[in-house]
């Protein structure tokens, strides 16, 4: 997970030293620099709609958008003290049971996917501005007056407590960039978590239906004996502490992941209803709302499918246990059984749910509740 947390620290996430997990302070201060940043944008947008006399539903977005994003930044802050030991967690893994294979390369083509999803839509949504602002000043004298009309239109909450100051805008603008990044990396962060640990149920899973003859190629199978099956068994035991540290380190992000997805999914799709009957809006903007929608449910399905295989990878090992022989079944054998089938592995949202794939359906369900409640309210 090299490559992603390095790209991830351009924007203050995980002040450590990657290779060794060690808290690196010079990192820390641009991560609390930029998450007070963060906290102070979402302080002057909840202000800024206190002081409206009308509010609108999707108004409201800003300020929750800036408010997780601070929010999912200081739980980077957070998670970089323990991230030593959930690194020597898995290097503990690998040195014990070897490296899975093909791992590197799968996380490497998420993190690629999903960031080249994410740059695409941003981009779309700064083309909306950009038209938006062109549509409404076509008389602007220069550049200068565009990226004036630009800011005030993108930053109300900053002109409401700083005025319009070109100096800050900077600043400002690679903020703004900088919640959309964190928005999107901790969703991909779960989703990196997730496979490298259900990687580590399939490869064990694999090499004991190899021993254990659960192949077409063995034929009759070995008896292995209660000494393996006892090894067998503590290395199951191993993963699911492995789980266990990985979801206490990362229950409040994956609970702010399905609370922020779960909240945009049903303000885009309000926009798109809304969009459907506004004559106004350019293509650009409607292309916007439709791929911006189909992102979000994407990325949702993807986190829930992908993290949710270490439940599903978890349970595979009871199909090997089943197919024990006779003369190979034994206490250690049963005890297995009973550990795999009764053991609730996986990860959690704040310890209130599992993350298992019938998951999704109660996600689905709970999305079109709210949204038929959003379109009374709007």
């Amino acid at each position: 997970m090299r490559l992603p947390l390095r790209v991830g620290q351009v924007f203050s996430v995980m002040p450590v030293d990657v290779a060794t997990g060690a808290w690196s302070p010079r990192r820390a201060v641009y991560a609390v620099l930029l998450s007070c940043g963060l906290s102070a944008l979402a302080a002057s947008s909840a202000a800024m709609q206190l002081l409206k006399e009308k509010r609108v539903l999707t108004d409201l977005m800003v300020v929750v958008f800036y408010l997780l994003a601070s929010v999912m930044s200081w739980l980077f802050v957070q998670l970089g003290r323990g991230w030593a030991t959930l690194l020597g967690a898995f290097r503990a893994q690998e040195r014990q049971h070897g490296v899975s294979p093909g791992l590197r390369r799968r996380l490497t083509l998420i993190t690629g996917v999903l960031l080249s999803l994410a740059l695409v839509e941003h981009s779309l949504s700064q083309m909306q501005n950009i038209s938006a602002v062109l549509h409404a000043r076509p008389n602007a004298s220069g550049f200068g007056e565009y990226f004036e009309a630009y800011y005030r239109g993108q930053f109300p909450m900053v002109i409401l407590v700083l005025g319009y100051w070109p100096v800050t805008a900077p600043v400002v603008m690679f903020l703004n960039f900088s919640a959309t990044f964190l928005w999107n990396f901790t969703d991909l962060f779960i989703m990196l978590m997730g496979v490298s640990v259900a990687s580590r149920f399939k490869l064990l899973q694999q090499s004991v239906s190899v021993a254990s003859g659960n192949t077409p190629k063995l034929r009759p199978p070995p008896v292995l004996g209660r000494a393996y099956w006892r090894d067998a068994r503590r290395a199951y035991n191993s993963l699911s502490k492995l789980v266990r540290l990985v979801d206490q380190a990362l229950n409040v992000q994956l609970f702010v992941s399905f609370l922020n997805n779960l909240y945009f999914i049903c303000m885009q799709l309000l926009r798109g209803f809304d969009a459907r009957s506004d004559p106004s809006l350019t293509w650009v903007a409607r292309g916007y709302v439709l791929f911006s929608f189909a992102f979000l449910v994407g990325r949702t399905s993807a986190v829930s499918l992908l993290v949710s295989s270490v439940h599903e990878n978890s349970r595979a090992m009871q199909d090997v246990l089943y197919c024990v022989c006779s003369e190979d079944y034994s206490e250690e054998v049963y005890r297995f059984l009973v550990q795999v089938t009764s053991e609730m592995v996986g990860f959690s949202g704040l310890k209130m749910f599992k993350v298992t794939r019938g998951l999704l359906l109660t996600v689905a369900g709970t999305i079109l509740t709210y949204e038929v409640v959003l379109v009374q309210l709007n």
